[in-house]
């Protein structure tokens, strides 16, 4: 129903002018300031470099953006189309384009280029976990923006309409490609003016014998099957007029060429057979204006009763609505009429582009609830894209926040772990969920394109209930690491207060003084007097390991003074040894080392006195780095 103005740019034997092209856009393009600077910077630049069919990649990008001026997009989308043959082409870098005209356009052409993930993916046989996550970005990006998803359907159709210039079996992949994944995308997203074509252009790519057949048998037929949709209309005009139907429009339209082979194909029958051929539509303002054109048609038309299917009262599963019908119309000639409002007719052309419009009266932020229509209609349609009989996605689930962020999960994932994927604290402060708006167990396990909303306290409290696997709280391992962390870090809490009090009471029983805790640490060989109650609370050190070496480094005797005035270098009478610096002190041989006359000492102050060491032995040593201040230079006299 869409009859091209001029002749194609891809079959056009020399560029357009910018000024011609920008001159042919509908008026509200004309004053878009982004439009021209991205047409002007799509020619400068691709204007001179000859890409397929010796077209220039100007007019590559001019065809792109055309596909998508009958969508009625916005000028970001169409500035991307004009750009993505010349980046495509590394011609100009992202950067550029981020700093010429806007990081929106950039990330539109990075993201329809993701979009090649899952072509690569279905003529891949082993499928990589890299490969699978580029499939898991590339249906993100598009959930979250959909004109990522017009760029690529529009730049996929025109690499098949150019298809002619390329090898005949890079044609039978192109058009393997449009049949299983962007035409069956197309259709999930209501777009009809762009899935007919891919659909006719990927039945010549695959099949083009049948095809020149059928369009051969089609040709013969066509000036009586254009002179019957005429008549036909004309009548139409004439009753509708009659009955005083208001604001109707009515057009025509032979049925594609993909869409006969199919019904030929899959009824078994001959062309003849077929009620649909030719078809006419009938569009009015009100659901009550549609069923009152069809008493018009079934009051002045003999019907054909098994054609008759009532697509308002039951609409398909992608949300089309229309009455189709069948009937005999001049000369016994079959016609179908199909009979919509102009909403319907809108969101049957545009599909979710146009219900995003609707909703938000053109606004760039989408309702909530076109956002889930429309990532419902991208998961259904990532379900049809399999592989090797298994869908190489279905270990992940995508679902909303309540403003329509998309979280990506595993399957199975529960509200619990929804609460953590957005935040470790609304994790640890969850207390409830509500699914679609209904309160729901935190235990539910969530399903594709459900709306999720936390409830949280002020307080974080866990329960160690949801690290218990049977009990079905948590399914992520990153969820209950963070959980399990969190108790980690509340028992350290609780060693502490333990281990501090547990030391106090042990520097208390030992009639100590004035311990620098931090010191103390560093002595047990731990960054911090923290670390050190830790471990004392938690039994990494036991209670004798603390005291034995309280007692080690804190309870060194105190030397004792005699009552005579003290003396400098007095000889030691009870034991021939001379205290440097001291009188007449109380000495004793150290145990440990047991020094004789010919070894070199020293002395050390102990609470029996002056031990007596060999300068050599372990336990002086260790003492003299500890307290130096206790160690006095002796010999024997």
């Amino acid at each position: 129903m869409v009859k091209l103005t001029h002749q194609p740019y891809w079959e056009s034997p020399q560029d357009i002018s910018l000024p011609t092209w920008l001159s042919q856009l509908p008026e509200a393009y004309q004053k878009s300031t982004l439009i021209a600077q991205a047409a002007q910077l799509a020619f400068m630049t691709g204007s001179e470099i000859l890409g397929l069919g010796n077209i220039s990649l100007w007019q590559h990008g001019l065809s792109i953006a055309d596909s998508l001026l009958a969508l009625h997009v916005d000028a970001e989308l169409l500035s991307a189309a004009l750009l993505y043959p010349i980046w495509e082409h590394q011609d100009i870098s992202l950067q550029d384009i981020q700093e010429t005209l806007s990081p929106t356009v950039a990330t539109l052409i990075q993201g329809a280029d993701q979009m090649h993930a899952v072509s690569d993916l279905q003529q891949t046989k082993n499928k990589s976990t890299g490969q699978i996550e580029n499939c898991r970005k590339m249906l993100l990006a598009m959930v979250d923006d959909l004109r990522v998803v017009l760029l690529k359907l529009a730049e996929r159709l025109h690499s098949l309409r150019t298809a002619r210039f390329l090898p005949e079996p890079t044609v039978q992949k192109l058009g393997e490609e449009m049949h299983s994944i962007y035409a069956p995308l197309a259709n999930r997203l209501g777009l009809g003016q762009l899935k007919w074509e891919m659909e006719d252009l990927a039945f010549r790519a695959m099949h083009p014998s049948e095809y020149k057949q059928l369009a051969k048998q089609l040709d013969m037929k066509r000036k009586d099957r254009e002179a019957l949709i005429q008549q036909v209309l004309k009548l139409l005009n004439d009753y509708l007029s009659t009955a005083h139907i208001k604001n109707f429009e009515l057009m025509g339209r032979a049925k594609h060429l993909y869409s006969i082979y199919k019904k030929i194909s899959r009824k078994k029958i001959t062309l003849k057979d077929l009620y649909d051929i030719s078809a006419v539509r009938v569009l009015v303002d009100s659901i009550e204006d549609c069923y009152r054109v069809l008493d018009i048609v079934q009051q002045n038309f003999e019907m054909i009763s098994q054609e008759f299917d009532d697509y308002i009262s039951a609409p398909k599963p992608n949300g089309y609505q229309s009455i189709h019908t069948a009937v005999y119309g001049p000369d016994q000639h079959i016609v179908e009429i199909q009979i919509r409002t102009y909403k319907m007719h809108q969101e049957s052309e545009l599909g979710v582009a146009a219900h995003w419009r609707y909703k938000e009266g053109g606004q760039g932020n989408q309702s909530y609830e076109a956002k889930i229509a429309w990532l419902r209609e991208v998961l259904s349609w990532q379900k049809e894209v399999e592989t090797s009989g298994q869908n190489i996605l279905s270990d992940r689930i995508y679902v909303l926040t309540p403003t329509g962020d998309i979280i990506d999960l595993p399957q199975g994932a529960t509200t619990l772990d929804f609460a953590y994927t957005i935040h470790t604290s609304v994790g640890h402060r969850c207390r409830g969920a509500k699914i679609n708006g209904q309160i729901m167990p935190l235990t539910t396990p969530l399903k594709m394109g459900d709306r999720v909303e936390v409830l949280t306290g002020k307080e974080a409290k866990p329960s160690r209930d949801w690290l218990n696997s049977n009990a079905g709280y948590l399914v992520t391992a990153r969820a209950k690491a963070k959980v399990a962390h969190w108790f980690r870090q509340l028992d350290h809490d609780q060693y502490v207060l333990d281990g501090k009090a547990l030391l106090e009471r042990e520097i208390k029983r030992l009639n100590l003084h004035d311990i620098d805790h931090d010191e103390l640490a560093k002595k047990f060989e731990y960054t911090n007097k923290e670390d050190l109650y830790s471990a004392i609370g938690s039994g990494h050190l036991r209670q004798t390991q603390i005291t034995g070496r309280l007692e080690h480094w804190y309870l060194a005797p105190k030397p004792i003074r005699s009552r005579e005035p003290s003396k400098t270098n007095l000889p030691n009478k009870a034991s021939g040894i001379i205290i440097e610096g001291l009188g007449n002190l109380l000495s004793h041989p150290a145990r440990c080392c047991n020094p004789t006359k010919h070894d070199e000492i020293a002395g050390y102050i102990s609470r029996q006195g002056i031990a007596i060491h060999k300068v050599n032995c372990t336990s002086f040593i260790a003492r003299q780095k500890l307290k130096p201040e206790k160690v006095l230079q002796a010999k024997w006299n």
